[in-house]
């Protein structure tokens, strides 16, 4: 079995990991994010759910168009287009929420009739559409150039250290190291 070192130090896993993990970091802030301020903008789960639907469509429709692109162009540039392309995005999702949902206010929204925090302001009504642009344009980024990094892990490790690789992806900050009474150490 590879060793911990070997990979680390022999391959350009350690560029690779940061690059997947910070995407994926990225992505699941926004998709997290974004249904709940729907949420707050609208006052309705239908909208917030049907923002969340049209992003699923969006990534899946294009995922196919995605693979033709990673096997295409260099993955090392797609994945940095890739985290460019959230950053900026991300960016952009905040000046929206800043320009257009002024202020917090309380709405009549919520379980039993409870006041839940909404956004107010003189453009508050642009700020779904905002954010409703700027998810499909997330769901674009992913659909074309999220699984770059699972394609690009190959060629990233030897054939012999992709198995532990993998391990390590699959389940970060977890690895199994030598059997130590049977318990799993952390990194």
């Amino acid at each position: 079995m590879a060793s911990d070192t070997e990979l680390w130090r022999g391959t350009d896993y350690g560029w690779w990991l940061a690059a997947d993990t910070s995407g994926a970091v990225g992505a699941s802030l926004i998709a997290f994010a974004v249904p709940l301020m729907m949420l707050a903008t609208t006052g309705s789960s239908a909208a917030a759910t049907t923002t969340e639907s049209i992003c699923v469509v969006v990534q899946t429709v294009l995922g196919l168009a995605g693979g033709v692109i990673q096997d295409r162009y260099d993955r090392r540039t797609l994945m940095l287009i890739w985290g460019a392309s959230g950053v900026v995005l991300s960016a952009v999702a905040a000046a929206a929420v800043m320009l257009f949902g002024n202020a917090p206010k309380t709405s009549g929204h919520g379980v039993n009739g409870a006041n839940a925090p909404a956004f107010g302001g003189p453009y508050a009504h642009v700020l779904p559409i905002a954010l409703l642009c700027i998810v499909v344009l997330f769901s674009v980024r992913d659909g074309l150039l999220e699984n770059t990094s699972n394609a690009m892990l190959r060629g990233v490790v030897p054939d012999e250290q992709l198995p532990h690789a993998m391990a390590l992806n699959d389940a970060p900050g977890i690895r199994r190291s030598r059997w130590q009474a049977g318990r799993w150490a952390v990194c």
